[in-house]
């Protein structure tokens, strides 16, 4: 169960906690503000750190957290976006990620602790890299998708199979 605060930090106003990505190498916050704020232990936020956001998952011990794309996500658990038409590309060394890439966007996610989901839409590429395996990539029709699953056990979904590579040395993938 997910709680929500209501946070003010130097006229910005924050619930909860999501990351959204934008272009230009960073990931952007979205919301009713873009103060910089960062929950705490407790749920307070941190000033100083980067914006909170509504409807993130909490990261590992239950801290919600919003990155730049420099930092990744070494605790794992975070919800990444790449608007549309826009460059993104994030690591999640922590594991249980989910990128969603919006239409025209060129995403890449590395999950070297595994679990994670790349989300592709209509008209954008993305690029599912997961050494730690039990990676799913869901690739709209129109969208260009390349798995790589060197941990294995990974699922593909594919409107149109001819756009999509997928290379699983770890073996025991699915592909449909």
């Amino acid at each position: 169960m997910m709680r929500c605060s209501f946070v003010s930090v130097f006229a910005f106003s924050l619930v909860g906690c999501v990351v959204h990505a934008a272009g230009e190498g960073q990931m952007k916050a979205q919301g009713q503000g873009q103060g910089q704020a960062q929950a705490g232990p407790g749920g307070e936020a941190q000033p100083g750190q980067p914006a909170a956001q509504p409807g993130a998952e909490p990261a590992a011990g239950g801290a919600a957290v919003a990155i730049t794309l420099g930092d990744g996500c070494p605790g794992g658990n975070c919800k990444l976006a790449c608007a549309a038409n826009q460059s993104c590309n994030a690591s999640c060394t922590g594991g249980n990620c989910k990128l969603a890439c919006a239409t025209g966007s060129t995403c890449s996610l590395s999950c070297t602790g595994g679990n994670c989901e790349v989300s592709c839409a209509k008209g954008a590429s993305c690029n599912n890299d997961c050494p730690g395996g039990n990676c799913k990539s869901v690739c709209e029709a129109g969208a260009k998708c390349a798995v790589s699953c060197m941990g294995g056990n990974c699922k593909a979904s594919c409107e149109n199979p001819a756009d999509c590579t997928v290379s699983c040395p770890g073996g025991n993938c699915k592909v449909k």
